[in-house]
């Protein structure tokens, strides 16, 4: 057994890296063949990183925003949290375009999947107001809202 020890390592490291790199930016100005695409007053934000799109509920994914639904860590995360839920609803408020590629599905039933809101990665519009990171589930420790 411990002969096949690091084939399995590299194995692994392997595999770690390629889920890693799933979470790369998609070029939504050709995006791929699977996006779904949505009016953006057809969905209702659950929170800065959840959606919903005709019943099924969104997670985005390579991204962490603050909680608001109780889990929170500290007082500014709740703040924050409910920041980031404003936040989203203005954006799809003034959006026209939803589009997203789904990726997998969550230990909560949500459906991973990048998105874009008319042609710009929603992630990057909410990491410019400071509401959201970047995070690797699993890769990564989750990004500590607390701290200022």
């Amino acid at each position: 057994i411990w002969r096949y020890l690091p084939s399995a390592l590299i194995m692994l490291s392997v595999g770690l890296l390629a889920f890693w790199m799933s979470d790369s930016n998609i070029d939504w100005s050709n995006p791929p063949g699977n996006v779904v695409v949505v009016a953006a007053h057809d969905v209702r934000v659950v929170d800065g990183d959840t959606v919903e799109v005709a019943g099924e509920k969104l997670r985005l994914k390579g991204w962490d925003t603050p909680e608001k639904f109780g889990n929170e860590q500290c007082a500014r995360e709740k703040v924050l949290g409910e920041r980031a839920s404003q936040y989203a609803k203005a954006l799809f408020g003034r959006s026209r375009e939803f589009l997203f590629v789904r990726t997998g599905t969550d230990s909560y039933g949500r459906t991973l999947s990048h998105w874009s809101l008319d042609g710009k990665e929603y992630g990057l519009q909410l990491q410019e107001a400071g509401l959201a990171k970047r995070w690797r589930f699993g890769l990564e420790m989750k990004p500590d809202w607390c701290l200022a």
